[in-house]
């Protein structure tokens, strides 16, 4: 994964002089390219650190304890109408040899049970 130099955002600075607007707008960087969850993953990274120069004596505050990770909006989900949902059951019962079968009894269980894409 390209990191786009997000750690060069706040690897300039000295462990004492970062301050929660700094991860903030950190945060806030990252958000435009990056899922919640890698946001989150970032911001542990730093608060770790954080939290292990607080036990060495280096620093007295972790500045990530008071950052908010803003949520990305929902985006639209492609699903299938149930007119194409017919139209691929049907296909799927035409499955000739053992091949065909496995990805018929695949697609029709994650149609029935309501998998999703990382589900399966």
């Amino acid at each position: 994964m390209q990191q786009k130099g997000y750690i060069k955002r706040l690897g300039h600075l000295r462990l004492d002089k970062i301050t929660t607007r700094h991860i903030q707008n950190f945060v806030f960087e990252l958000n435009k390219d990056l899922s919640p969850k890698s946001v989150k993953n970032y911001v542990f990274i730093i608060s770790s650190i954080y939290n292990y120069a607080i036990k060495q004596q280096q620093v007295s505050f972790n500045p990530c304890i008071n950052v908010t990770i803003p949520r990305q909006e929902h985006k639209e989900k492609d699903i299938c109408t149930l007119d194409e949902t017919q139209l691929l059951l049907d296909k799927l019962s035409n499955a000739v040899d053992g091949c065909d079968f496995k990805f018929s009894l695949f697609f029709t269980l994650a149609i029935f049970t309501g998998l999703r894409r990382g589900d399966g």
